[in-house]
Protein backbone atom coordinates (compact mmCIF):
# COMPACT_ATOMS: atom_id res chain seq x y z
CA UNK A 1 0.00 0.00 0.00
CA UNK A 2 1.29 3.58 -1.03
CA UNK A 3 1.27 5.75 2.09
CA UNK A 4 2.72 9.10 2.96
CA UNK A 5 5.48 7.14 5.04
CA UNK A 6 6.71 5.23 1.63
CA UNK A 7 6.35 8.21 -0.64
CA UNK A 8 8.70 9.92 1.37
CA UNK A 9 10.90 7.38 2.12
CA UNK A 10 10.83 6.38 -1.60
CA UNK A 11 11.69 10.04 -2.10
CA UNK A 12 14.56 10.26 0.77
CA UNK A 13 16.48 6.91 -1.29
CA UNK A 14 16.59 8.47 -4.86
CA UNK A 15 19.57 10.11 -5.17
CA UNK A 16 18.86 13.06 -6.86
CA UNK A 17 21.95 14.97 -5.77
CA UNK A 18 24.50 12.24 -8.01
CA UNK A 19 21.53 12.58 -10.74
CA UNK A 20 22.12 16.64 -10.83
CA UNK A 21 25.77 16.58 -10.49
CA UNK A 22 26.39 14.63 -13.29
CA UNK A 23 24.35 16.69 -15.16
CA UNK A 24 25.66 19.96 -14.33
CA UNK A 25 29.05 18.46 -14.04
CA UNK A 26 31.75 19.61 -17.15
CA UNK A 27 35.15 18.61 -16.94
CA UNK A 28 36.22 21.75 -19.07
CA UNK A 29 34.62 24.27 -16.13
CA UNK A 30 35.55 25.39 -13.50
CA UNK A 31 32.32 25.68 -11.80
CA UNK A 32 31.93 24.61 -8.45
CA UNK A 33 29.89 22.22 -6.51
CA UNK A 34 28.37 22.07 -2.54
CA UNK A 35 26.44 18.57 -1.79
CA UNK A 36 24.47 18.95 1.30
CA UNK A 37 22.20 17.25 3.48
CA UNK A 38 18.97 19.50 3.17
CA UNK A 39 17.14 22.13 1.96
CA UNK A 40 17.45 24.60 4.86
CA UNK A 41 21.19 24.12 4.41
CA UNK A 42 21.46 26.08 1.03
CA UNK A 43 21.06 29.12 2.65
CA UNK A 44 23.26 29.21 5.58
CA UNK A 45 25.74 28.10 2.89
CA UNK A 46 24.51 30.13 0.56
CA UNK A 47 25.84 32.67 2.98
CA UNK A 48 28.94 31.29 3.40
CA UNK A 49 29.87 31.06 0.18
CA UNK A 50 29.70 34.89 -0.17
CA UNK A 51 32.24 35.24 2.15
CA UNK A 52 35.15 32.94 0.18
CA UNK A 53 35.70 33.81 -3.54
CA UNK A 54 35.86 30.49 -5.00
CA UNK A 55 32.10 29.92 -3.40
CA UNK A 56 30.81 32.43 -4.55
CA UNK A 57 28.50 31.37 -7.45
CA UNK A 58 29.05 27.49 -6.43
CA UNK A 59 26.02 25.73 -6.94
CA UNK A 60 24.58 24.41 -3.85
CA UNK A 61 22.73 20.82 -4.37
CA UNK A 62 20.45 19.86 -0.99
CA UNK A 63 21.06 15.40 -1.22
CA UNK A 64 17.57 15.17 1.17
CA UNK A 65 19.43 12.93 3.74
CA UNK A 66 23.28 12.70 4.77
CA UNK A 67 23.11 8.84 3.58
CA UNK A 68 22.83 10.66 0.43
CA UNK A 69 25.41 13.16 0.56
CA UNK A 70 27.86 10.11 1.39
CA UNK A 71 26.20 7.89 -1.14
CA UNK A 72 27.29 10.70 -3.71
CA UNK A 73 30.85 10.89 -2.76
CA UNK A 74 31.20 6.95 -2.99
CA UNK A 75 29.73 7.18 -6.27
CA UNK A 76 31.54 9.24 -7.99
CA UNK A 77 34.95 8.14 -10.53
CA UNK A 78 37.09 10.60 -8.85
CA UNK A 79 39.45 10.48 -11.88
CA UNK A 80 36.54 12.12 -13.88
CA UNK A 81 35.56 14.63 -10.90
CA UNK A 82 37.88 17.01 -9.32
CA UNK A 83 38.45 17.09 -5.57
CA UNK A 84 38.93 20.76 -5.81
CA UNK A 85 35.67 21.69 -7.46
CA UNK A 86 33.10 19.16 -5.68
CA UNK A 87 32.87 19.11 -2.00
CA UNK A 88 30.30 17.43 0.62
CA UNK A 89 28.80 18.87 3.74
CA UNK A 90 27.85 16.40 6.06
CA UNK A 91 26.27 16.24 9.48
CA UNK A 92 28.61 14.19 11.94
CA UNK A 93 25.39 12.85 13.55
CA UNK A 94 26.38 10.05 16.34
CA UNK A 95 29.08 8.69 13.93
CA UNK A 96 31.62 9.14 16.60
CA UNK A 97 29.72 6.57 18.97
CA UNK A 98 27.96 4.41 16.46
CA UNK A 99 31.16 4.16 14.19
CA UNK A 100 28.97 4.83 11.08
CA UNK A 101 31.12 5.54 7.93
CA UNK A 102 31.67 8.51 7.19
CA UNK A 103 34.62 9.32 4.55
CA UNK A 104 37.38 10.99 5.77
CA UNK A 105 39.07 12.59 2.70
CA UNK A 106 40.02 16.80 1.82
CA UNK A 107 36.77 17.65 -0.13
CA UNK A 108 34.93 16.40 2.44
CA UNK A 109 33.75 18.76 5.40
CA UNK A 110 32.53 16.94 8.65
CA UNK A 111 30.73 19.03 11.25
CA UNK A 112 31.98 19.29 14.83
CA UNK A 113 28.83 18.01 16.57
CA UNK A 114 25.65 16.45 15.83
CA UNK A 115 24.74 18.74 12.98
CA UNK A 116 25.81 22.52 11.90
CA UNK A 117 23.33 23.52 13.88
CA UNK A 118 24.43 22.94 16.92
CA UNK A 119 27.16 25.21 16.08
CA UNK A 120 25.26 28.05 14.87
CA UNK A 121 22.25 28.70 17.36
CA UNK A 122 23.99 30.20 20.45
CA UNK A 123 24.36 33.01 22.89
CA UNK A 124 26.00 35.34 20.67
CA UNK A 125 23.30 34.86 17.59
CA UNK A 126 20.70 35.36 20.32
CA UNK A 127 21.97 38.73 21.35
CA UNK A 128 22.57 39.70 17.59
CA UNK A 129 19.11 38.51 16.64
CA UNK A 130 17.39 40.95 19.58
CA UNK A 131 19.23 43.88 18.11
CA UNK A 132 18.17 43.30 14.82
CA UNK A 133 15.22 41.37 14.63
CA UNK A 134 13.27 43.11 17.68
CA UNK A 135 15.46 46.82 16.93
CA UNK A 136 16.63 46.85 20.74
CA UNK A 137 19.75 48.21 18.98
CA UNK A 138 20.49 49.78 22.51
CA UNK A 139 21.10 46.65 24.79
CA UNK A 140 23.21 47.45 27.68
CA UNK A 141 25.87 45.73 29.45
CA UNK A 142 23.12 44.96 32.29
CA UNK A 143 20.49 43.98 30.14
CA UNK A 144 22.50 41.17 28.01
CA UNK A 145 24.14 39.87 30.66
CA UNK A 146 20.54 39.55 32.32
CA UNK A 147 19.43 37.49 29.16
CA UNK A 148 22.33 35.57 29.11
CA UNK A 149 22.09 34.32 32.53
CA UNK A 150 18.53 33.35 31.48
CA UNK A 151 19.63 31.68 28.52
CA UNK A 152 22.67 29.40 30.57
CA UNK A 153 19.95 28.21 32.96
CA UNK A 154 17.18 27.52 30.20
CA UNK A 155 19.57 25.87 28.31
CA UNK A 156 21.26 23.74 30.49
CA UNK A 157 17.69 22.91 32.10
CA UNK A 158 16.30 21.93 28.36
CA UNK A 159 20.14 20.04 27.44
CA UNK A 160 19.51 17.92 30.91
CA UNK A 161 15.30 17.08 29.78
CA UNK A 162 16.70 15.91 26.35
CA UNK A 163 19.46 13.58 27.55
CA UNK A 164 17.44 10.45 28.39
CA UNK A 165 15.59 11.27 24.32
CA UNK A 166 18.74 11.05 23.10
CA UNK A 167 19.82 7.62 25.13
CA UNK A 168 16.93 6.51 23.77
CA UNK A 169 17.62 7.11 20.33
CA UNK A 170 21.34 6.02 20.55
CA UNK A 171 19.67 2.88 21.30
CA UNK A 172 17.70 2.45 18.18
CA UNK A 173 20.25 3.68 16.07
CA UNK A 174 23.22 0.90 17.86
CA UNK A 175 20.27 -2.06 17.91
CA UNK A 176 19.46 -1.21 14.27
CA UNK A 177 15.97 0.28 14.74
CA UNK A 178 14.13 2.00 12.10
CA UNK A 179 13.10 5.14 13.63
CA UNK A 180 11.46 7.61 11.95
CA UNK A 181 12.91 10.99 13.78
CA UNK A 182 11.37 13.72 11.80
CA UNK A 183 7.56 12.71 13.53
CA UNK A 184 8.59 13.34 16.84
CA UNK A 185 7.79 16.64 17.90
CA UNK A 186 10.62 18.09 19.77
CA UNK A 187 8.91 21.32 20.98
CA UNK A 188 5.62 19.37 22.40
CA UNK A 189 7.48 19.27 25.94
CA UNK A 190 8.50 22.48 27.57
CA UNK A 191 7.76 26.13 27.01
CA UNK A 192 10.40 29.07 27.71
CA UNK A 193 8.25 31.43 30.21
CA UNK A 194 9.91 34.24 30.89
CA UNK A 195 13.18 33.13 29.92
CA UNK A 196 13.17 30.13 31.72
CA UNK A 197 12.61 26.34 30.78
CA UNK A 198 9.15 24.88 31.76
CA UNK A 199 8.19 21.32 31.21
CA UNK A 200 4.78 20.85 30.01
CA UNK A 201 1.78 19.43 32.11
CA UNK A 202 1.78 15.82 30.96
CA UNK A 203 5.50 14.95 30.07
CA UNK A 204 6.89 15.82 33.76
CA UNK A 205 6.74 12.03 34.26
CA UNK A 206 9.59 10.41 32.10
CA UNK A 207 7.27 7.24 31.14
CA UNK A 208 5.05 9.05 29.34
CA UNK A 209 8.28 10.76 27.66
CA UNK A 210 9.74 7.53 26.79
CA UNK A 211 6.15 6.54 25.74
CA UNK A 212 5.55 9.34 23.38
CA UNK A 213 8.87 9.00 21.67
CA UNK A 214 8.10 5.49 20.56
CA UNK A 215 5.17 6.14 18.94
CA UNK A 216 6.13 9.28 17.32
CA UNK A 217 9.02 6.99 15.56
CA UNK A 218 7.10 3.89 15.50
CA UNK A 219 9.32 1.82 17.74
CA UNK A 220 8.18 -0.95 19.64
CA UNK A 221 8.73 -0.01 22.96
CA UNK A 222 10.78 -2.30 25.39
CA UNK A 223 11.51 -1.57 29.02
CA UNK A 224 15.19 -1.08 28.78
CA UNK A 225 18.26 0.45 30.98
CA UNK A 226 19.88 3.46 28.88
CA UNK A 227 22.10 4.31 31.25
CA UNK A 228 24.77 2.70 29.46
CA UNK A 229 23.69 4.72 26.41
CA UNK A 230 23.45 7.94 28.36
CA UNK A 231 26.77 6.93 29.57
CA UNK A 232 28.26 6.74 25.89
CA UNK A 233 27.18 10.05 25.29
CA UNK A 234 28.46 11.30 27.84
CA UNK A 235 31.61 9.81 27.14
CA UNK A 236 31.55 10.95 23.29
CA UNK A 237 31.48 14.91 24.07
CA UNK A 238 28.81 15.11 26.25
CA UNK A 239 24.54 15.49 25.15
CA UNK A 240 25.48 19.59 24.23
CA UNK A 241 27.65 17.75 21.06
CA UNK A 242 25.63 14.77 20.39
CA UNK A 243 21.74 16.29 20.74
CA UNK A 244 19.96 16.35 17.32
CA UNK A 245 20.59 20.54 16.00
CA UNK A 246 16.88 20.32 15.33
CA UNK A 247 16.25 20.00 19.32
CA UNK A 248 18.95 23.13 19.57
CA UNK A 249 17.24 25.19 16.58
CA UNK A 250 13.52 24.85 18.62
CA UNK A 251 15.05 25.84 21.77
CA UNK A 252 16.61 28.57 20.71
CA UNK A 253 13.96 29.91 18.81
CA UNK A 254 11.24 29.31 21.85
CA UNK A 255 14.23 31.34 23.96
CA UNK A 256 13.85 34.49 21.76
CA UNK A 257 10.59 34.64 21.25
CA UNK A 258 9.76 34.57 24.76
CA UNK A 259 12.36 37.35 25.60
CA UNK A 260 10.47 39.51 23.41
CA UNK A 261 6.90 39.01 25.06
CA UNK A 262 8.32 39.06 28.39
CA UNK A 263 10.95 42.24 27.57
CA UNK A 264 9.34 44.89 29.46
CA UNK A 265 9.16 42.71 32.88
CA UNK A 266 12.38 42.06 33.05
CA UNK A 267 13.59 45.62 32.14
CA UNK A 268 11.33 47.86 33.43
CA UNK A 269 10.43 50.97 31.36
CA UNK A 270 11.26 48.86 28.63
CA UNK A 271 8.46 48.18 26.27
CA UNK A 272 8.08 44.47 24.42
CA UNK A 273 9.84 44.78 21.21
CA UNK A 274 7.77 44.61 17.96
CA UNK A 275 9.71 42.23 15.49
CA UNK A 276 10.40 43.64 11.63
CA UNK A 277 9.50 39.77 11.02
CA UNK A 278 8.13 36.69 12.79
CA UNK A 279 10.95 34.02 13.88
CA UNK A 280 9.68 30.17 13.91
CA UNK A 281 11.93 26.71 13.68
CA UNK A 282 10.71 26.58 10.03
CA UNK A 283 12.73 29.80 9.01
CA UNK A 284 15.18 30.27 11.72
CA UNK A 285 18.01 29.25 9.61
CA UNK A 286 17.48 31.18 6.70
CA UNK A 287 16.38 34.47 8.09
CA UNK A 288 19.41 34.67 10.45
CA UNK A 289 21.65 32.69 8.62
CA UNK A 290 23.73 36.26 7.89
CA UNK A 291 24.21 36.89 11.17
CA UNK A 292 25.02 33.91 12.19
CA UNK A 293 29.34 33.17 13.07
CA UNK A 294 30.81 30.54 10.69
CA UNK A 295 32.15 27.84 12.80
CA UNK A 296 36.11 27.97 13.01
CA UNK A 297 36.27 24.13 11.64
CA UNK A 298 34.28 25.11 8.35
CA UNK A 299 36.03 28.54 8.22
CA UNK A 300 39.33 27.16 8.13
CA UNK A 301 37.81 23.95 5.58
CA UNK A 302 36.84 27.42 3.68
CA UNK A 303 39.53 28.97 3.72
CA UNK A 304 42.21 26.03 2.89
CA UNK A 305 40.06 25.32 -0.39
CA UNK A 306 39.34 28.95 -1.46
CA UNK A 307 42.24 29.95 -4.13
CA UNK A 308 41.65 33.95 -3.54
CA UNK A 309 41.37 36.01 -0.62
CA UNK A 310 38.47 35.72 1.45
CA UNK A 311 35.93 38.48 0.84
CA UNK A 312 35.52 41.22 3.45
CA UNK A 313 31.87 41.67 4.66
CA UNK A 314 30.70 44.25 6.27
CA UNK A 315 30.50 43.87 10.28
CA UNK A 316 26.87 43.08 11.99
Amino acid sequence: MVTKESLIEDREKANVAFLKLKQLYNKSSDSVFLIVEGKDDVAFYTCICLRYAKFVNAEIIPANNRRNVISTYDALDWSVYSTERVFFFVDRDLSDITNEYTPQAPNVYVSDSYSIENSLFDQSLLITAIKVIYGVVDLSGDEISEITRLYNQAYGDFLSFFIPIMSWILNWRISGNKCNLNNLNDGIFYRINQGRFEIVEGYQIQETVVNYIHTACSVAYITQDINSYTRMIEQHGGIEKNIRGKYLKTFFVKFFNSIRMCFSTLFPGRSNPKPVVTIGASNALPLLCGYMTTPNSLSEFMSQKSTKEQLSLPSI
